[in-house]
């Protein structure tokens, strides 16, 4: 036996150790989403036989195979076709258009539906947004810069943009071109920061430095479309060109992408586009909603404001899996696979599955249709039946996008579709579509059927968030409300230096919370308390919740400094303090309002409750079992090096 194989069974038996002290699931808690699933296999037989007991291959690490070359028959066009007629059917959509390709051809494209109210039909060459699949053209630019060494991925951004900061001091001086472009600054989405802001693009990256971290940096994946931003605004410091000006010249004109446009206000002028629809329950019709909703992606334009089509968008597919032969016309090979090669894994916080389920290959791959297991540069990272998969969605208003590529395949495919809303058991039909294509084109023997696509994901998953029974009613209904006049000192113009102008007006009977002009609601009083408010009948976007908590603050003298405005987004709680223009401190007196947030619904590390002596005996028992946690590592570290040098010296004198 070698050195080498020695050291490695060091290595297992020092993980086995590790294990129950890393997490309460131990190692198979690890497993189902671990990107290495070959090294998973050899961990979990390791780890049963030390236990006694054999357990079954992981059914979805076995070799696939390489997927047989063939000359696609018709009949393929012809299921695809008719999978996604019924699929129009059954989910009751207003418009999709698709295009797959296969190898350096476009193998199939087709309209379905319509694109707006009067009836016209949705064509292969009808532009929709792409929403989020914008974030990939923002890395392909920035790789376009590093190919020919202008920038470098782990480059600090301060470099070469001197004037972005942000708030936590080790990630403004740490922070990198790769964090920016795969998520992991430690800065949430405070997408309400950014949707609908009266701020220019470059002031609103620059207002980065006022929004609240909640993690610190390279330690949680959390997406964040104000960093991707802050990426594109790098991109145009670095060229002294526009975001915009870069993707026409240097992606658009090249690929021959003549339908696409970079932002919705420039789209607008074009005949040919799906407009956001929505269902109207009296006429039992879809009908028209606002293009100009979408106007608010355009400040965040380098995160998600492009328009295209599927004719373009195959084109810009196609660039990528040329890459994989170097015979892309565009960029080096290696710059396209480090985009997509995996920087920050994804912690599947969202999905809790059942003690008991037995994780099948289905239940896997379902798992990396949601979440996939790690991010690159722009693009999600996952398998499908073993397959790699690199993808990316994209949701703004009245537009969903899915983009996925094999590259090992050199399949891809791009779906476009057009409703505003679907109820939550339906928000899952790109994840179905994109199942199908690909068991269709991977030539499997058991491609998903179109009963189970129509009513997806709930028969073969029922332990899916959409599928699963509500525990909780709404967030309406969990605090006792009571109408109460708002008294006139609370009425008026608050500021937070991240997020613009908070108002609170009377209107009528009513008094209304505002946000920029751009997003509001009714203030109803919680429990006859009159300093703290729950925001209704609003329509705030804010990801998981549509409603907040407004609590208003008092000094010692009983004056109104500011409020308080708490809402959940993306599963982060936050707590936004804007500030009375007539005063210029944030100390609350004894006159100030207890802090309305469920606490219990919230993660650990916000249950504060703005309570300092509990916040730093909490601190001390974290710095306490953080301090054991690395002795631990560092005696395991030492250890394991003498093990090896011990088994070396033996294994030397032996042989």
């Amino acid at each position: 036996m070698t050195v080498l194989v020695w050291q490695r069974l060091v290595l297992v038996v020092l993980i086995l150790l590790a294990a129950p002290v890393s997490s309460a699931g131990g190692i198979r808690s690890l497993l189902p989403l671990s990107e290495d699933l070959h090294i998973a296999n050899a961990i979990q037989q390791v780890a049963s036989h030390a236990a006694g007991r054999t357990l079954p291959r992981m059914p979805w690490v076995e070799p696939q195979g390489p997927r047989r070359s063939w000359a696609f028959p018709q009949d393929v066009r012809s299921n695809l076709h008719a999978f996604f007629e019924t699929m129009m059917e059954c989910l009751n959509l207003p418009g999709l258009a698709v295009a797959v390709v296969n190898g350096s051809d476009v193998f199939w494209k087709e309209g379905f539906g319509v694109r707006n109210e009067k009836g016209d039909e949705v064509d292969t060459k009808t532009v929709f947004g792409v929403g989020s699949t914008t974030k990939a053209f923002t890395a392909f630019l920035t790789a376009l810069l590093v190919d020919n060494r202008t920038l470098s991925w782990d480059q600090p951004v301060r470099e070469v943009f001197p004037a972005f900061r942000l708030q936590d001091p080790t990630a403004d001086t740490l922070v990198t071109v790769r964090d920016l472009l795969s998520h992991r600054t430690g800065v949430p989405r405070h997408d309400l920061a950014a949707f609908g802001t009266s701020f220019t693009r470059r002031e609103l990256v620059l207002r980065s430095q006022y929004m609240e971290p909640s993690y610190p940096i390279r330690q949680q994946w959390q997406y964040s479309n104000v960093m991707l931003t802050a990426a594109g605004v790098l991109l145009e410091e670095v060229t002294g060109r526009s975001w915009e000006d870069l993707v026409e010249k240097e992606i658009f004109h090249p690929l021959g992408m003549t339908s696409s446009k970079t932002t919705f206000y420039e789209a607008e002028e074009l005949e040919n586009k799906a407009m956001p629809m929505r269902f109207d329950q009296e006429s039992e019709k879809w009908v028209d909603d606002e293009w100009e909703k979408n106007y608010v992606c355009d400040t965040v334009g380098p995160a998600g404001s492009i328009v295209s089509n599927v004719e373009d968008m195959a084109q810009w597919i196609l660039e990528h899996l040329r890459a994989y032969d170097e015979k892309t016309p565009l960029l080096n090979g290696e710059r396209l696979e480090e985009m997509h090669e995996s920087t920050m894994h994804i912690n599947p916080h969202k999905i809790i599955l059942p003690e008991e389920l037995v994780i099948t290959h289905a239940i896997y791959d379902y798992l990396n249709l949601l979440l996939g297991t790690s991010y690159g540069l722009g693009w999600f990272r996952g398998t499908y039946r073993g397959h790699r998969r690199v993808f990316h969605g994209g949701d703004v208003f009245g537009t969903h996008t899915i983009v996925n590529l094999l590259p090992d395949e050199k399949i891809g495919f791009v779906i476009l579709s057009n409703p505003v809303s679907l109820p939550p058991e339906k928000l899952q039909y790109r994840d179905a579509m994109s199942m199908y294509i690909m068991d269709v084109m991977l030539g499997v023997d058991d491609p998903l059927s179109f009963e189970d696509a129509c009513a997806f994901p709930c028969p073969l998953f029922p332990f899916a968030p959409v599928c699963a029974k509500r525990e909780t009613e709404k967030l309406e209904t969990k605090v006792e409300t009571q109408e109460n006049r708002v008294p006139d000192e609370f009425l008026g113009r608050m500021w937070n230096d991240a997020y613009g102008d908070l108002v609170i007006t009377r209107n009528g009977d009513d008094v209304e919370a505002s946000l920029r002009s751009y997003m509001g609601g009714k203030l109803t009083s919680i429990a006859g308390d009159l300093c703290q408010w729950i925001i209704t009948e609003c329509d705030f976007f804010a990801g998981d919740a549509l409603v907040g908590y407004l609590e208003f603050r008092r000094n010692a003298d009983q004056e109104v400094i500011g409020a308080t405005f708490s809402y959940v987004g993306d599963g982060i709680p936050y707590a936004i303090l804007f500030k009375n223009g007539k005063f210029n401190t944030r100390q609350d007196g004894p006159g100030g309002c207890v802090y309305p947030f469920n606490v219990a619904d919230t993660p650990e590390r916000f249950a504060k409750n703005g309570q300092d002596g509990q916040d730093g005996q909490d601190g001390r028992n974290s710095s306490v079992t953080t301090g054991v946690l690395v002795a631990l590592f560092l005696c395991t570290v030492v250890v394991a090096g003498a093990l090896s040098a011990l088994i070396a010296l033996l294994m030397a004198r032996r042989w």
